[in-house]
């Protein structure tokens, strides 16, 4: 469907599909469920009620819950279960949404949101893994000497590393957008 909000029905669609994979809490490969989202596609799920209609038809099926680093506030409901943590492998946690950790990033493109089972960091479980020489000598951040006598004079520093997929099954990507048809993010480096 095209849309130029992100749809609770969306969020769990991703879930259901990267579950369905045997990723996440009860795949089983395992793994911790996180929403990468960019703050422009956030605001768009911070209303959320299980039960509450927020648009035409849509329904969420879960709330959202701020985690507890989100700013104090009053409520008159129970919070049944634990509320989400501060903060996953140094990334903040917004809030929860069903199993899935809502993570805000700018590292993720505007009108794009991933929804990913991960093992942690450096883990073997991740969908995409980080790649570098199996020689130390080779890998990290490396001093080139220069050509004469003075350490620093014509040296440089190098560094080698690529990515590889893992696990396809263990992440989706959507894009909010009014188009049909889908559309690769430009990345600005």
């Amino acid at each position: 469907m095209a849309q130029t909000s992100i749809d609770s029905a969306d969020i769990e669609d991703m879930i259901r599909h990267v579950v369905h994979h045997g990723y996440g809490r009860f795949g089983a490969q395992g793994g911790r469920l996180i929403i990468l989202a960019h703050p422009n596609q956030v605001e768009d799920m911070t209303f959320w009620r299980a039960g509450v209609e927020y648009a035409a038809g849509r329904t969420p099926k879960w709330d959202f819950i701020p985690s507890a680093a989100q700013p104090a506030y009053f409520t008159n409901e129970q919070i049944v279960g634990a509320i989400p943590p501060t903060d996953f492998e140094g990334l903040r946690v917004l809030s929860s949404y069903g199993d899935a950790w809502l993570i805000e990033s700018h590292y993720a493109p505007s009108e794009y949101v991933i929804g990913a089972a991960t093992g942690g960091l450096d883990s073997d479980r991740n969908p995409v893994g980080f790649r570098e020489h199996t020689n130390p000598a080779y890998s990290g951040l490396r001093h080139i000497p220069g050509a004469n006598r003075y350490a620093l004079q014509d040296s440089f520093y190098a560094s080698g590393f690529g990515t590889g997929v893992r696990h396809r099954g263990a992440a989706v990507v959507m894009q909010v957008t009014e188009d049909a048809n889908y559309t690769a993010p430009t990345i600005q480096t």
